[in-house]
């Protein structure tokens, strides 16, 4: 089932290699386009104030939303795993087209959607 012939094992094999080339392509570009080729350049890019910001945001950034996406995905998936009615409920908006699910975020936002009755009905 996984030998070297599988076609499974070339699947992920390939997969692997796209996803590494993915998340290294940025990274090479960053080092391969300073504005000279000398040491300075690059100690520029390393040391200026700006890039460092930039670059403590964004992995501030990336570490909160693997953490939020696995605090919320491992309890619904493990919920997910267990009952037949939440993978029901789970897969409706699948099922349903997106311009169906984006009317009805209009709807929700507009005015005659539930702002507008909410107010109706407390006046």
């Amino acid at each position: 089932m996984w030998g070297w012939q599988s076609s499974r094992t070339a699947v992920i094999g390939i997969a692997s290699v796209v996803f590494v080339v993915g998340c290294m392509l940025p990274v090479g570009d960053l080092l391969a386009a300073p504005v000279g080729s000398t040491a300075a350049s690059y100690g520029a890019i390393w040391l200026d104030a700006r890039q460092r910001g930039l670059l403590y945001n964004t992995a501030l950034l990336g570490t909160r939303a693997a953490i939020l996406a696995t605090a919320i995905g491992a309890p619904l998936g493990l919920a997910l795993a267990r009952k037949a009615l939440l993978r029901l409920a789970l897969a409706a908006p699948v099922l349903l087209p997106p311009y169906v699910v984006g009317l009805s975020w209009i709807y929700l936002g507009s005015s005659r959607g539930l702002v507008a009755s909410c107010a109706q009905i407390a006046a």
